[in-house]
């Protein structure tokens, strides 16, 4: 027997973003309105402010093979992420030189299983290899 089964919304597309209404309410959704939506996509998108850390989406191949890229972890790494209720703790530039661009799998995972994350009060990620640094979900 599911305790939390999943809550079917109805909602207008104008409705306020309350984040106490739904983040922490120990509930699965099953759909969510739009402007939950659009609050969720918010916490995905790459702040304007560190956007500079990256190449420009229209870079040339042969540009883009000239920048420093960070490795690719192994898709066993998968384990090594978890969300967290912490504040995030680490900026960009912090992060960027020594932190590995997960697999596509654990990426894949990690994407799946946000929304329900997020509605569970997480508020960044962590790795098992430094449990203590939490990072932004955006990372």
């Amino acid at each position: 027997m599911d305790l939390n089964p999943p809550i079917e919304i109805d909602s207008d597309d104008d409705t306020e973003w309350v984040p106490g209404e739904w983040i922490g309410r120990g509930k699965k959704y099953e759909n969510i309105p739009a402007h939950v939506d659009a609050a969720r996509r918010c916490i995905l998108h790459l702040p304007a402010s560190v956007q500079s850390h990256f190449p420009p989406k229209n870079l040339p191949i042969s540009r883009l093979l000239l920048f420093d890229l960070p490795p690719v972890a192994r898709d066993e790494t998968l384990l090594d992420y978890t969300y967290t209720t912490m504040e995030p703790t680490r900026n960009i530039e912090d992060s960027l030189a020594f932190l590995a661009v997960p697999s596509r799998r654990v990426l894949q995972q990690m994407v799946s299983n946000f929304g329900q994350a997020w509605f569970d009060a997480n508020k960044s990620i962590c790795t098992s290899l430094n449990p203590d640094i939490a990072y932004s979900f955006w990372i």
